[in-house]
């Protein structure tokens, strides 16, 4: 502040001979000087003190007058800087306590161990385990959030049942290219299976052997160029049209494809699904049905487009259409009938088979579904594991050509003991005491 002051008293002017105490007292003329020297202090520091902000002013004594300026950039500077020394000096010293106490805790840790061992290798087990859940659940939310839910396009199995084979190869479901792919194949090595035992079927018809290989041979030839199509519409032709040159060989040559679905094999019953729940017995006759003529048209009981019960028949058709006369007057086959509890057995289920012909079955409760009775079609058998092939139809979907519908699998022993339900249909039972829908010839 002695800088500010300077001025009031400009070095080129002589300091006064000071008079003595009592002089000053009371001389007149340097009580005057005195009170003239005063004021002009004064002044000088009322001048200083316009040009300060607010708070140096009060340096000097007085009140801020008026409103207190805005800070400048510099002011903002400084003031940022002392609150971040301030912040790193708390940090600092956090960081050293923290410090002191991390030693602290590690030193009581190591003495914990020391004594107790035992209880150490628990906790560390217990942490590793718990590190182990933490990362298996991690991966799992991001797999499903990579793509969350059910696959766009059947990548096992089972979700390729649910598409259905043969509803991807009939056109009925617009199946990507990989799917198209594996059915082509998958078909194609099950009609290589077929053509390798023509000569098996007929031994002592040298001439049918040969046509029945050759039309194997074009319809395989066929299939070859279904995959390699780009445009939907053109597949979707070539699809139809080797299924039904697949259906008229059926229908030629039923030996062979009977052959094959008693060896391993199966019939191509295409699948149909249910509308809504209870129409297993509709979407099985018309599987049979469309195994013979595939290019049915019944807007009352089949929605082709979507393959499956049609919802419009639920009023009556449905009722109408579960009886083996729907198959009769449906197609070029003539003797379906009832198979009667007591008087049916598998020989005659293989028999169907190996003529190249699907049995419907009636199942109790277990046979499929556990709390259940289901209606379904038996399209081929394997001997070398005793079990039978179906179409297992559902609201949600069908499985085709599969030995473990709804994870039952059909054995034999299995088969048996659910032909039929005799009990009333309020009791969970058919009503009746048919066990199967098989052509009469077989019976």
């Amino acid at each position: 502040m002695a800088d500010l002051l300077d001025p009031i008293l400009p070095e080129a002017t002589p300091p006064p001979i000071e008079p003595g105490p009592e002089q000053q007292q009371n001389d007149p003329l340097h009580q005057a000087a005195q009170q003239k020297l005063d004021e002009l202090r004064q002044q000088k520091v009322e001048e200083i003190k316009a040009k300060l902000p607010g708070t140096q002013k009060k340096l000097f004594g007085g009140p801020s007058v008026g409103p207190k300026p805005l800070p400048t950039t510099v002011e903002k500077a400084t003031d940022a800087r002392g609150q971040v020394r301030a912040a790193g000096q708390i940090a600092k010293r956090g960081g050293e306590i923290a410090g002191q106490v991390a030693k602290a805790v590690a030193a009581e840790v190591e003495r914990f161990i020391a004594a107790n061992p035992i209880v150490w290798l628990v906790i560390a087990i217990i942490v590793v385990i718990f590190l182990l859940i933490a990362i298996v659940l991690a991966i799992f939310a991001f797999s499903r959030l990579n793509g969350g839910g059910p696959a766009i396009h059947p990548t096992t199995a089972s979700e390729r049942q649910q598409v259905t084979k043969l509803s991807a190869l009939t056109g009925n479901n617009i199946a990507n290219t990989q799917l198209v792919q594996q059915i082509v194949d998958a078909e194609k090595n099950r009609l290589s299976a077929a053509k390798a035992i023509i000569s098996k079927v007929y031994p002592s018809d040298a001439a049918k052997a040969t046509a029945a290989s050759n039309d194997l041979t074009a319809i395989i030839s066929g299939m070859d160029a279904i995959p390699k199509t780009p445009d939907l519409a053109t597949r979707q032709k070539l699809i139809k049209d080797s299924e039904a040159a697949l259906q008229k060989f059926a229908v030629t040559y039923p030996e062979v494809l009977g052959y094959s679905a008693v060896h391993g094999g199966y019939l191509n019953v295409p699948g149909v699904k249910e509308a809504v729940a209870h129409d297993c017995g509709a979407a099985s006759v018309l599987m049979v049905t469309l195994y013979y003529n595939p290019t049915l048209v019944d807007p009352s009981l089949l929605d082709s487009g979507a393959h499956r019960v049609a919802t419009l028949g639920q009023a009556s058709g449905t009722n109408v259409c579960v009886t083996p006369d729907y198959i009769n007057a449906n197609t070029g086959t003539k003797d379906w009938t009832r198979g009667i509890k007591g008087s049916t057995n598998l020989d005659q289920i293989k028999k169907s088979l190996a003529g190249g012909d699907p049995v419907i079955i009636y199942g109790s409760a277990g046979a499929i579904f556990s709390n259940s009775k289901h209606i379904f079609v038996i399209v081929g058998y394997d001997p070398t594991d005793d079990t039978f092939f179906v179409n297992n139809p559902s609201p949600s979907g069908v499985q085709v050509h599969t030995k473990s519908p709804n994870s039952h699998q059909m054995t034999s022993g299995n088969l048996v003991s659910h032909l039929g339900d005799t009990r009333s249909e309020s009791d969970g039972g058919f009503g009746h005491n048919s066990v199967m829908m098989i052509r009469s010839k077989y019976l």
